[in-house]
């Protein structure tokens, strides 16, 4: 930038200097201000002095501050050796006259050279002085360990103040050492490949996690940053290197990888627990479902001796039976290889709140190869119903007490079981006799009755032939055909009882069917209503019903001589079944005063009193007879779809 004042020689200067860039300016020489000073940078100051008038206000201008920076020139007339060697003091580079115009661009072009040269110097100068503040506030007083080693001895050439206290020592000690002498001996091989990578120049700093130790030999773990710098040409390389203490880091590192060990321990000891507890209610719902599906008590012991063997992981496994007194009786099911156990306590004394289970020694392992027995003892309602003895052919395996206490609910649920299969084959005894009982009953008052009286009619009936008496033989025959028909009518409606059976729990086809036997039966016209209000009725119910209602239309065949019946049956608010008939009837208040019962009605109330039912009989002789039973929804029962009816017939 040429700043010149504006004279008369101002255009011949610009045409001079045409190839530099010219900023022209005008300040008070006279005065000597520096207030008009230019102001930013230029290369070359061109002062242009009308006169030597001017020369003492420039030469004042020249303390200025940016005429120590900047070269200027002067182009003046009339300028002596004394004010030139003035002028040369005070920082003008060149003082030219009018007799040197020609030479102006030339010696310009220099001073301009010259001025850029110092300024590139000065900016250097000014670099170097910031990088080496920076270096300083980096390297010596940073935060982070820095070491600057040789490339190829690994010797410390310098450190900071932070890796000397990070190891402890002092400058002297760590300089007079290896890099090497402070890593730990296992992970020097690990060093020794970072530093051929960084020598490599493929990456620009290569990191690794090391193990170092202290001048007291402490450990710790530091996180190594290693870079390579060249020294130029003759020189050997550095490697910079930096550290970090990571010692903490690991210590966390390590903490929680111990921590998630841990916790997959237990998430693994949680899981074989689970599986184990599925295990046990697995099979403990399998002895529950066998225990419920039994159809008998050996089929129930064959099917859980398996279960228990596989729940216990069991060799063998066998379940016997045990009588009133404690004592183990026969063999109800076996699984595996038979033992022998004859030297084994044949009693259970089992006191309040024992569980009764032992853990038993074989008398002759040898023979089967089993040495240990676990015996559990099958109780419900505290009494002892058999024995279930496991058998290992370790002495040493027992199972664990959780599989100990799934064996006693599982022998308690088999226990159950048996209880309940011999209660139901009781019951069914019981119902079995039940029937013979009323069955004998009917035969005895019906067809018993009926061989008797043919039998004195067989009597009569020789006599009146050994005394020629036609019109007895006639009358004997006569009585023994009726007696004849009425026992071929009972063994048929006897037959009719035994093959009715009821569908499911709708009891309305079972009513049907039976009313349409009797129809063609007994010739006579039945009209049936039926709706049972979509109720149901447990089997046991519907067969006595049934026969109260068979027993009733029996009594209509053989006694009420009727031309027509109703049958009503309805299954709320009560069960309610009416049989109305239109027969001779009968004084039914003289029958109670004189305490009798038909046979058929006595049966009717045996039967209705099984399933807490009331049999009402009204008759009135020559207007008919009704039989009304009536009887509460048994709590068992459940709701049947498609069970409502109602029709005549």
């Amino acid at each position: 930038m040429l700043l010149c004042d504006v004279d008369s020689r101002a255009a011949q200067l610009e045409a001079l200097l045409g190839d530099f860039r010219i900023s022209r300016g005008r300040w008070p020489l006279s005065s000597g201000a520096a207030d008009g000073w230019p102001q930013g940078s230029c290369d070359v100051l061109l002062a242009v002095l009308p006169d030597a008038s001017a020369l003492d206000g420039l030469l004042r201008l020249c303390g200025h501050r940016q005429a120590e920076v900047v070269p200027w020139m002067l182009l003046a007339e009339g300028i002596d050796a004394r004010r030139e060697q003035e002028l040369m003091q005070a920082g003008c580079a060149l003082v030219l006259d009018s007799a040197r115009d020609i030479v102006l661009p030339q010696c310009l072009r220099r001073v301009c050279e010259a001025s850029r040269a110092r300024a590139e110097l000065a900016r250097a100068q000014r670099e170097l002085r910031h990088s080496a503040q920076r270096f300083e506030a980096v390297f010596a007083h940073g935060p982070t360990a820095a070491l600057i080693v040789d490339a190829h001895s690994h010797r410390v050439r310098e450190a900071n103040a932070m890796a000397l206290r990070m190891f402890d020592v002092d400058a002297e000690r760590m300089g007079s050492a290896s890099l090497q002498a402070w890593i730990d001996p296992a992970d020097l091989g690990l060093f020794e490949a970072t530093v051929q990578r960084a020598l490599g120049r493929k990456e620009p700093r290569v990191r690794v996690e090391l193990r170092l130790h202290r001048s007291d030999d402490s450990r710790f773990w530091g996180d190594v940053s290693v870079a390579c710098v060249d020294a130029g040409p003759g020189a050997s390389a550095s490697l910079v290197v930096t550290l970090l203490n990571i010692n903490l880091r690991k210590q966390a590192e390590a903490a929680a990888a111990d921590h998630q060990a841990e916790l997959e321990r237990r998430v693994q000891e949680k899981t074989a627990d689970l599986q184990a507890q599925r295990r046990r209610l697995e099979a403990l719902y399998a002895v529950s479902s066998m225990v419920a599906g039994a159809p008998s008590v050996a089929q129930l012991a064959a099917d859980c001796v398996g279960v228990l063997r596989r729940l216990a992981r069991a060799d063998a496994v066998v379940l016997r039976s045990c009588v009133a007194s404690g004592e183990i009786g026969e063999v109800l099911a076996l699984d595996g290889a038979a033992f022998d156990d004859t030297a084994l306590p044949r009693y259970l004394d089992l006191a309040d709140g024992d569980s009764g289970l032992r853990v038993l020694e074989l008398a002759a392992p040898e023979a089967s190869g089993l040495q240990r027995l676990v015996r559990v003892p099958a109780a419900a309602q505290r009494r002892v119903l058999g024995v279930v003895d496991l058998a290992y052919a370790d002495a040493r395996q027992v199972p664990p007490r959780e599989d100990l206490l799934m064996l006693e609910a599982a022998a308690a649920h088999l226990a159950a079981g048996l209880e309940a299969a011999r209660t139901a084959a009781l019951e069914r005894e019981a119902a079995v006799s039940r029937e013979r009982a009323l069955l004998a009953r009917e035969l005895h008052d019906s067809i018993a009755q009926a061989l008797a009286f043919m039998s004195i009619q067989l009597e009569l009936l020789r006599t009146a032939l050994r005394a020629g008496d036609a019109s007895r033989v006639d009358a004997a025959l006569e009585e023994l055909g009726a007696g004849l028909r009425e026992s071929t009518d009972d063994v048929r409606e006897l037959l009719l009882h035994f093959r009715t059976r009821s569908e499911a729990e709708d009891i309305a086809p079972a009513i049907r069917s039976t009313v349409q036997k009797f129809e063609l039966q007994c010739s006579v016209p039945v009209s049936l209503e039926l709706d049972t209000c979509g109720r149901a009725l447990e089997p046991d119910v519907q067969v006595q019903v049934l026969h109260i209602l068979q027993e009733a239309l029996s009594n209509v065949r053989k006694h009420a001589r009727a031309t027509a019946l109703r049958v009503r049956v309805r299954g709320a608010p009560r069960w309610r079944i009416e049989v109305c008939d239109n027969g001779v009837g009968f004084d039914a208040r003289a029958q109670r005063r004189r305490g009798a019962a038909q046979v058929g009605l006595q049966i009717m109330r045996e039967r209705a009193a099984q399933i807490g039912a009331s049999v009402d009989v009204r008759s009135t002789p020559g207007a008919g007879t009704t039989v009304m039973v009536e009887w509460e929804q048994p709590r068992a029962a459940s709701p049947s779809t498609g069970n409502g009816h109602a029709g005549r017939s």
